[in-house]
């Protein structure tokens, strides 16, 4: 849906024409390009904060992450995704989440 409703903003159109802001006051227009820019800037900057809590939530230590913390996210959302108690089991005697039957474990 963002990469369709992105690729309507037209980077040479003038947005805010005819706009007012709350107080009756003409907008600034603003070109599509710099429009275009303030999103992918926003974007940007939503990655970083969610790289950043990766690597505070696991820990990494010299580029590896801990493995304590990744054994909890995993039983965190084996647990949270309702797969059952046979999932745990895979998961607690260290099996492989591949062998898992839902994918819903990724999302």
């Amino acid at each position: 849906m963002f990469k369709i409703a992105f690729s309507n903003i037209l980077d040479n159109m003038m947005y805010g024409i005819g706009k007012t802001d709350s107080n009756g006051n003409p907008v600034k227009l603003r070109n599509g390009n710099n429009i275009k820019h303030d999103i992918m800037s926003c974007i940007f900057a939503l990655t970083e904060m969610g790289e950043n809590n990766v690597m505070n939530e696991f820990k990494f230590k010299n580029g590896i992450a801990d493995r304590k913390q990744v054994e909890n996210l995993i039983r965190r959302v084996v647990e949270n995704n309702g797969l059952g108690i046979p999932a745990k089991d895979i998961i607690d005697n260290y099996g492989c989440a591949a062998s898992l039957t839902s994918r819903r474990v990724f999302e």
